[in-house]
C-alpha cells in the first residue's frame, strides 16, 4: 500500500504541475476523472439528464483552484491538462459546452440502445455516423446543423445528449465499463499517480484533509478498487518502484534464454493489476529492443516527441491461452501488422519468410520478404513451438520437424 501523499503544500503543486505537464493527453482523461467524482450525474438509462450549464458548473467547482498561495495562479482551473482550461476566459481557448458537444461526441443523438454496446467505446474517427465532406471536414449525419464541425475525433463517447435543443439533457455512459476503461488506459498509462493525487486536491473546495492515500483516493473517484487504479495509473516505468519491479523481470526475462523455451506457462495464479502492467511493461521493452523498436514485417520504426514507440510486442503464441512472456515467444510488430498477424492474415514460414493469405495480398498492410530478425540468434522467435503453433492455427500446416534456419 503506498503511503498517504500530502497535498497542502503549494511547492508539491508546482512540482506536480511540471511532472504532468505533457503526460495526461489532456482533455478525456479530465473529463474522465470529474465525471467520476460527480457520481451524482445521471447514467445513460436514467429517466432525466442534467443541462449543460450544470455540467459546467460542475466542472468548474472541482477544477477551480483557489487558494492565496497560489498567487495569480489562485481561481485557475487545475492546470495539469495542458493548461487548457481557466476558469476567467475559457472562451478565448476551449469553453466546457464547446469541448464537451464537439471533443467528446456529447451531444450524439445516435439511438440510445447503442450506448450500451461497443458504440460507446469506439474512437469518433470510427463512428458509423462520421462523414467527411469534399472540403475534408467532418460532420455527423445525425447532429444538428450547428454542430457539424466535431473536433477530437480519437476521443471515446463518454457522455450522451438526449434531447437536442435549448433544453437538451446530458447523461453520463457507464464510466464502470471496462471496455471503456481499456479505452481510457493509453490516456493514463504514463501519469505519475501521486503527482496527480497532488494536483486534483490541492486547494479543491470539496476536501479539506492534508494527506491523501491511495485508498482515499480510489473511493473518491469512484474506482472499483486499488487494483484498478495501480491498472489504470503510474504504470510502465514512470513509478520509480515499477521501474525497479520491470527491471528485476527484465532480468528474468534475459535469464530464460539460457533454457529451452517452455511455451506454456506450467501454471496461470492470479495476479494483481500491478503485478500484471510489471510483466507486459517487462515483456514489452525486451522485445522491442531485440528487434531495435521496428516492426520485424515491415521496418516501420517511428517515435514521437515524448519518447514513445509505435511499434508494439505481439506474443506469437497468444498470452490469453497460456503463451509465455519470452522474447523468443514475440514479435515487434506494428500496429497493422501485429493485428494482421493475430488475425492470422499472414504467417512466418520455416525460412522465416512472410506468408499471406491470398485475400490480403490485395491490402495495403501486405509486404513481401522475410521477417526482419533480432541480431542476436538466440532471441529470434521460436521455429518448433511458436511459429510451428501460428502456422497451423491460421495455415493448417502440419507441426514441421527442427530444422537448420538461415538468418534473412
Amino acid at each position: 500500500m503506498r503511503p498517504a501523499v500530502s497535498v497542502d503544500d503549494p511547492e508539491l503543486f508546482e512540482h506536480a504541475l511540471a511532472a504532468l505537464k505533457g503526460r495526461t493527453h489532456g482533455d478525456t482523461l479530465a473529463v474522465y476523472l470529474a465525471l467520476k467524482k460527480h457520481s451524482d450525474v445521471p447514467r445513460i438509462g436514467a429517466s432525466a439528464g442534467v443541462s449543460s450549464g450544470t455540467l459546467e458548473q460542475l466542472l468548474d467547482d472541482f477544477y477551480t483552484k483557489v487558494h492565496p498561495d497560489l498567487g495569480p495562479r489562485s481561481g485557475q482551473v487545475c492546470r495539469i491538462f495542458h493548461d487548457s482550461f481557466t476558469a476567467g476566459h475559457s472562451y478565448s481557448q476551449n469553453n466546457w459546452r464547446d469541448f464537451f458537444r464537439y471533443a467528446l461526441g456529447v451531444s450524439c443523438l445516435a439511438p440510445e440502445h447503442l450506448f450500451a454496446t461497443e458504440f460507446l467505446t469506439e474512437h469518433r474517427s470510427h463512428c458509423r455516423y462520421l462523414v467527411c465532406n469534399s472540403k475534408g471536414d467532418y460532420h455527423c449525419k445525425l447532429h444538428p446543423r450547428k454542430t457539424r464541425y466535431i473536433r477530437g475525433l480519437d476521443k471515446p463517447k463518454l457522455l450522451h445528449w438526449s434531447n437536442p435543443g435549448p433544453a437538451g439533457r446530458y447523461k453520463v455512459a457507464d464510466l464502470g465499463d471496462p471496455r471503456l476503461v481499456e479505452v481510457i488506459r493509453p490516456l493514463s498509462i504514463h501519469v505519475p499517480l501521486e503527482s496527480l493525487i497532488v494536483a486534483l486536491y490541492f486547494g479543491a473546495a470539496w476536501h479539506s484533509e492534508r494527506n491523501i492515500s491511495f485508498g482515499r483516493f480510489a473511493a473518491d473517484f469512484g474506482f472499483e478498487d486499488g487494483a484498478q487504479v495501480e491498472y489504470l495509473f503510474a504504470s510502465d516505468v514512470v513509478d520509480p518502484g515499477l521501474r525497479r519491479m520491470v527491471a528485476r523481470r527484465s532480468l528474468d526475462l534475459l535469464d530464460a534464454l539460457k533454457r529451452p523455451l517452455v511455451l506454456k506457462r506450467t501454471d496461470a495464479p492470479d495476479v494483481t493489476s500491478t503485478e500484471r502492467r510489471v510483466r507486459d511493461a517487462a515483456f514489452r521493452m525486451f522485445v522491442r529492443a531485440a528487434y531495435d523498436s521496428a516492426c520485424a514485417a515491415c521496418g516501420q520504426r517511428v517515435e514521437t516527441e515524448e519518447g514513445k514507440w509505435e511499434v508494439q510486442a505481439a506474443h506469437i503464441y497468444p498470452h490469453r491461452l497460456g503463451g509465455v512472456d519470452d522474447v523468443r515467444n514475440g514479435l515487434a510488430l506494428c500496429h497493422n501488422h501485429h493485428w494482421a498477424f493475430d488475425e492470422g492474415l499472414f504467417t512466418v514460414g520455416e525460412d522465416y519468410e512472410l506468408i499471406w493469405k491470398e485475400t490480403a495480398r490485395r491490402t495495403q498492410i501486405h509486404v513481401s520478404g522475410k521477417l526482419r530478425l533480432p541480431d542476436d540468434p538466440k532471441r529470434w522467435p521460436d521455429q518448433d513451438q511458436a511459429l510451428a503453433w501460428h502456422r497451423k492455427r491460421h495455415f493448417g500446416e502440419p507441426l514441421l520437424p527442427s530444422n537448420r534456419r538461415r538468418r534473412p
